[in-house]
């Protein structure tokens, strides 16, 4: 037996939540990495947004102190 539930989030809110937890958020980008191209979703995500350019410099950093920690 199973409960179906159904939850409507929006990139704000759960750039918070993730942003709050930091466990949550390597599983998150954990399974991103395995299960999405880089490229072919960094093309697409490129269409929305405002300032594309802040998001990847973000990125960027976060990657950095990914590969320092690792």
């Amino acid at each position: 037996m199973s409960i179906q539930l159904e939850l409507t989030v929006y990139g704000p809110e759960l750039a918070r939540a993730l942003g709050n937890d930091a466990e949550e958020l390597a599983y998150f980008l954990q399974t991103l990495s395995e299960n999405h191209s880089a490229t072919d979703l960094g093309n697409e995500v490129a269409g929305y947004g405002q300032d594309q350019a802040n998001v990847a410099e973000w990125l960027e950093e976060l990657a950095r102190a990914v590969r320092a920690e690792a």
